[in-house]
């Protein structure tokens, strides 16, 4: 993990308190680039009509 990652993880310290781990989780993978829903469901390995 980058130190920009671990910054970024500073600065959403409270979202992450707050939001779900999937979401969470999602937001994160989409924070490098944008992937399309079946990208989402590989990587996370969840049903898609949860990652959608």
């Amino acid at each position: 993990m980058t130190e920009a990652s671990l910054d970024r993880y500073d600065e959403v310290g409270l979202f992450r308190v707050l939001a779900s781990s999937v979401r969470v989780a999602i937001v994160d993978l989409l924070a490098d680039q944008e992937r399309l829903v079946r990208q989402l469901v590989v990587a996370t390995g969840l049903a898609q009509p949860l990652v959608s």
